[in-house]
């Protein structure tokens, strides 16, 4: 069973329908992480009991591959619980940018594979009317985004001076007009949009 808790969908026609039928798990917006996790210990053979605990197999393995490709000692890397009951790890803002940018550059194998696949399928990420999902859409196959709460937004981007990784927080926690503007314009400047482009997200999403 997923353990992420009940979450009404940010989708404003499901919300629709779920506030006549009823909430379920499944459309919690971090459902499809859980379900991911969860398939992973299939995979391997883990047991899928308490797959939320830091001491987890699995949850050790995220900690491991997170704490390599940014650069920190994984023994000094603190856990705290995310919104979703998954553990989540607390970094400096300067290594989880470290961290987006090697997906950016795809030289871990698994990492390339969420490089190559994600900008395949925006709405994948966020759904739809999300500035994640325009945003990837404006630079196809060249930037990954994800938001985050308390005013974070991560970037992975392909630029023309090589792969780079970026993460912002705003620091009143705004997660709309604030955040949505710094981001749009990062990606802008980095990926050289072009201005059309940039006032139409603008429009949408700030």
């Amino acid at each position: 069973l997923l353990g992420c808790g009940i979450h009404p969908p940010f989708d404003k026609g499901a919300r629709a329908i779920g506030g006549r039928t009823g909430f379920h798990v499944r459309q919690n917006n971090c459902s499809g992480k859980h379900a991911a996790m969860l398939a992973g210990c299939l995979h391997l053979g883990l047991p899928t009991e308490g797959y939320l605990t830091p001491q987890h197999p699995w949850q050790r393995r995220i900690s491991a591959l997170l704490a390599r490709h940014a650069g920190v000692d994984e023994a000094e890397m603190r856990t705290v619980t995310d919104g979703c009951s998954a553990p989540s790890f607390v970094l400096p803002a300067h290594a989880a940018a470290r961290a987006y940018a090697t997906v950016a550059a795809g030289s871990d194998p698994a990492l390339r594979r969420v490089r190559e696949a994600a900008p395949g399928f925006p709405i994948m990420i966020a759904g739809q009317d999300r500035l994640e999902t325009d945003l990837m859409h404006a630079a196809p196959n060249r930037l990954i985004a994800k938001s985050g709460a308390e005013g974070v937004y991560a970037l992975a981007l392909q630029t023309g001076d090589g792969p780079r990784g970026v993460i912002l927080e705003i620091a009143d926690g705004d997660e709309r007009r604030a955040r949505n503007r710094v981001a749009i314009d990062l990606a802008a400047l980095l990926l050289k949009l072009e201005p059309a482009t940039i006032a139409e997200l603008v429009e949408r999403h700030v």
